[in-house]
């Protein structure tokens, strides 16, 4: 990322409702413009001129992240609105005349997918992880360097953190300092927390904590198993994570030499990081996690 410099960013309402659908864009020397699309609102997106366009997007919602290009934005995020079921907004980057070309759409796909496989914030439902067998000419890895700055910026300017690396996760001493209110047991449909439980292939229970309703987060509890082998599949932000906590010794080996056992409790932003990082691999915590009655996170809470 280049140092942050002062610039004036101008947010549009095409439709007048600030809750809908936002365009977002540098108000001099811009590369990119960003809209902001709730997925209710897609039909009218598709209306504006913008949406037969060239661009990369974002696919957000239930904590999860899918990221794509595309010579035609209203053609293929249609497709996605048939066959994805996850998300609820769609943040769309459609590239100013200099920028359009593949090349562009490529390289900024793969740097996004990149940056979001290190922020590790989200479950990234990308399979591939872009187009590793285009050769890129030296100025356009340049171009997309700045595209990518600036689209980092516009993200931000919406509240979309999904590219910043956390500096660090609390533990869960940290967090109920902060959030006095937080109850830890059964839910009765006033508390905030929920005892979980996540089993792995052969359905012994390895993963224990709590889901926090207001937030979403998961807390793991001191004693949780976590698998030693690990997959390609679990983002690197998650990784990183798994190895602050070896070198802090938070994880331990226990009687069974496939797990290591968790040596204090740890806040997990996600159901699917706190499931990833206890099974090794890349998972849908919300039916991974269940709750005493055996009922998944998904059934409790999405349905």
């Amino acid at each position: 990322m280049s140092k942050p410099r002062s610039q004036t960013i101008n947010i549009f309402l095409p439709t007048g409702n600030p809750k809908g659908i936002r365009k977002v864009g540098r108000s001099s020397n811009s590369n990119v413009r960003l809209f902001e699309v709730p997925r209710t609102e897609l039909g009218r997106f598709c209306e504006m001129p913008e949406a037969a366009e060239m661009g990369i997007y974002f696919l957000v919602g239930s904590g999860q992240l899918y990221i794509g290009q595309t010579t035609d934005l209203s053609k293929r995020i249609k497709e996605h609105d048939k066959t994805k079921a996850f998300w609820q907004r769609v943040f769309i980057v459609v590239l100013n005349n200099d920028f359009r070309t593949l090349d562009h759409l490529y390289c900024l796909e793969k740097a996004a997918i990149e940056h979001a496989q290190a922020a590790g914030r989200l479950q990234l439902e990308n399979v591939t992880a872009g187009n590793h067998h285009r050769h890129l000419h030296d100025s356009i890895c340049s171009d997309c360097e700045n595209i990518f700055d600036e689209i980092d910026t516009l993200l931000s300017v919406l509240n979309q953190d999904f590219f910043e690396i956390p500096e660090k996760l609390e533990t869960i001493g940290e967090h109920i300092a902060k959030t006095e209110n937080t109850v830890i047991g059964k839910h009765t449909g006033s508390e905030e927390s929920i005892l979980i439980f996540c089993r792995s292939k052969d359905k012994v229970i390895r993963g224990k904590g709590c889901f926090i309703v207001s937030t979403g987060e998961v807390l793991l509890s001191k004693g949780t198993m976590i698998s030693v082998k690990t997959s390609e599949t679990l983002p690197a932000g998650w990784r990183m994570q798994r190895e602050n906590w070896l070198e802090q010794k938070d994880l331990v080996l226990g009687d069974d030499p496939d797990y290591y056992v968790l040596q204090s409790d740890q806040l997990c932003k996600t159901p699917s990081m706190a499931a990833a990082l206890v099974l090794g691999n890349n998972r849908n915590g919300w039916v991974y996690w269940r709750n005493e009655q055996g009922r998944t996170l998904d059934s409790i809470y999405r349905t």
